[in-house]
């Protein structure tokens, strides 16, 4: 899963009808990629559009009746496209479902590719997020996904940033509140402190994934994710999820050291 998130100054029916009708196709460089992937059917004398002539907006990619379908729209709000394939082949196969049964289908041999656009209010604009998922519908055809997507992944990556950077570029940019000076949890707690120092990372994800890594945080649980050998003892912090860590409660210690002889409470 990989997702881009951009905040606009536009308004979000603004935001949503640039978002919803963008055409990769007017940048260059990407039509040119998506050029070169037909290549091989051109060479061999198939009458197969170039992407200046078909275009690479969402409406386009998923009018042929046969790949990439549209799945789902909230008009104004989120628009999904996917499809089912064995995209590591250079002509890739496609198996076609009613939108309906995308995704429960687990026939094995597969590989599946699902994004969306949505586009949310914010104060003073919008929020725009594309959002990328890939499955597969056993192990063998996984392995063979994952193989393809390092070799494509890069390419793809470029395309969504460059998408998204079109996007802000036209909308305008949006500025975001400095971490320094945001409102946080616990401020009130030490109201007057002579020094405060705050950290801060966006991560593009939604608070329901996010929130259990950070539940295992302490080295009574999952470690500190941060120098093992310093602060862990030498213990690797563990690298999934356990579902026995998924929350604490108040006053409890998040144990500083390996030998659980005092921490911060909670």
């Amino acid at each position: 899963m990989e997702i881009h998130r951009i905040a606009v100054n536009a308004p979000p029916a603004e935001a949503w009808e640039v978002a919803r009708h963008f055409d990769g196709s007017t940048i260059p460089w990407v039509r040119f990629l998506f050029d070169l992937r037909t290549l091989p059917d051109r060479m061999r004398g198939l009458d197969v559009p170039l992407a200046k002539d078909s275009g690479l907006g969402v409406d386009d990619i998923a009018s042929h009746g046969h790949g990439f379908m549209l799945l789902d729209e909230k008009p104004g709000e989120e628009v999904v496209v996917g499809a089912i394939g064995q995209f590591w082949h250079l002509n890739i196969p496609f198996h076609d479902v009613a939108p309906k049964e995308f995704a429960s289908f687990h026939e094995p041999g597969w590989g599946k590719v699902a994004w969306c656009i949505r586009v949310e209010p914010r104060e003073g604009g919008s929020w725009i997020t594309l959002e990328l998922r890939v499955t597969a519908t056993d192990d063998t055809s996984w392995r063979k996904q994952t193989n393809y997507f390092r070799l494509i992944g890069p390419f793809s990556h470029l395309i969504r940033t460059s998408a998204m950077a079109h996007l802000e570029a036209q909308l305008g940019k949006a500025p975001l509140p400095e971490d320094d000076h945001r409102d946080l949890p616990g401020d009130a707690i030490l109201p007057d402190a002579p020094y405060s120092l705050t950290h801060a990372i966006d991560i593009e994800a939604p608070p329901s994934m996010v929130w259990p890594w950070l539940m295992q945080l302490g080295c009574d649980r999952g470690g500190w994710y941060s120098i093992d050998a310093l602060d862990h003892g030498g213990e690797p912090s563990v690298a999934e999820l356990r579902t026995e860590w998924s929350e604490r409660r108040v006053g409890d210690t998040v144990h500083a050291t390996p030998a659980l002889d005092g921490g911060y409470r909670a």
